[in-house]
């Protein structure tokens, strides 16, 4: 469920249908670079189309993204669910990734980011933290890491926000604007050279944060999911 939220995004559409339509040898790429542990049987595997309607194979290539390699680096997490000392927004782009240290802002990928969030309800949040760290501290949070946790919700939003009637959180909670980028249709995407392809699909693939560029960004949220990690034997494969 968590891989298909994650995959069903606007942005993932939009690249699923430009690996159907773009050059085959952008998409060789961007699969072998994206699915590091995929044998060459594997890749060629992926290199065929199941479908002739665009849609359908987009559809596909989403499902096929869930089970290799979303689902599986989801399951490696180590999961908890915290109450909220307040209520919780949650957005159009509903699971967060949160680098944390020693990372910086930019990086938001589901192997590398410490933590993953999931608004379950207005006071349930699903924390799920990269394999090699655990959890400290009640499985609550208070008001102040209740409202940190709404503004990266906020911020992770494409378009939009949502709440409860009423509890006005994202009014409160200032975000940088992220900037527009033009939708690439079926006609366009069949005119790409192979490298702007990659590129549009490599960039498609990594969640930028709107605080990427910011002088301004906060601090990372509930500090005791970020042990300060001072060696390499510590990072993710």
């Amino acid at each position: 469920f968590l891989g298909l939220q994650i995959t069903r995004t606007p942005s993932q559409r939009e690249r699923h249908l430009a690996l159907v339509n773009g050059p085959t040898t952008a998409k060789r790429e961007y699969l072998k670079r994206t699915s590091p542990g995929a044998s060459a049987t594997e890749i060629a595997r992926r290199m065929r189309p199941r479908f002739t309607d665009p849609k359908h194979e987009a559809i596909h290539l989403m499902i096929q993204d869930v089970r290799y390699p979303v689902a599986p680096l989801l399951h490696r997490r180590k999961w908890a669910v915290y109450r909220t000392s307040g209520p919780l927004v949650t957005c159009d782009d509903p699971v967060l990734f949160l680098a944390g240290p020693p990372f910086e802002r930019p990086v938001s990928l589901a192997g590398s980011s410490a933590v993953a969030l999931y608004p379950l309800d207005p006071f349930h949040l699903l924390v799920m933290l990269r394999w090699n760290m655990q959890h400290h501290g009640p499985l609550v949070l208070d008001v102040a890491e209740t409202a940190a946790v709404n503004l990266e919700i906020v911020a992770a939003a494409t378009r939009t926000s949502f709440e409860r009637p009423g509890d006005d959180i994202a009014a409160e909670c200032s975000v940088p604007a992220r900037e527009p980028i033009p939708e690439l249709d079926d006609e366009t995407a069949q005119s790409l050279e192979a490298e702007a392809a990659l590129q549009y699909l490599l960039g498609r693939a990594r969640r930028v944060s709107r605080w990427a560029d910011s002088t301004t960004s906060p601090d990372w949220p509930v500090p005791r999911w970020y042990p300060v990690l001072t060696s390499s034997s510590h990072l993710p494969p």
